[in-house]
């Protein structure tokens, strides 16, 4: 009896492993690095995407190594600003 509810369940498992494997995702991901002329990263740096197609904005900063990720965006066509102190 144990080893068969064992194995049912790993079954389970591998089919709803297998499905998130193939499910559609209608969202994007920018991701990048803001760094200044001599390559230094630059910390807390604003960052801006506005969609092309309908003028939204979407924010976030860059971290301790310069990067910034965008997450869950509509599939689109964006415009990128950075700005900061000294920047």
């Amino acid at each position: 009896m144990r080893t068969n509810r064992i194995a049912s369940f790993g079954g389970m498992l591998l089919f709803w492993a297998s499905s998130a494997a193939f499910a559609q995702v209608d969202t994007a991901t920018i991701t990048g690095n803001v760094s200044d002329p001599s390559g230094a990263s630059v910390v807390n740096a604003k960052i801006r995407a506005t969609n092309q197609a309908n003028g939204l904005n979407y924010r976030t900063a860059s971290g301790d190594t310069g990067v910034y990720v965008l997450t869950a965006l509509p599939v689109g066509t964006y415009d990128l600003e950075a700005s900061g102190d000294g920047f």
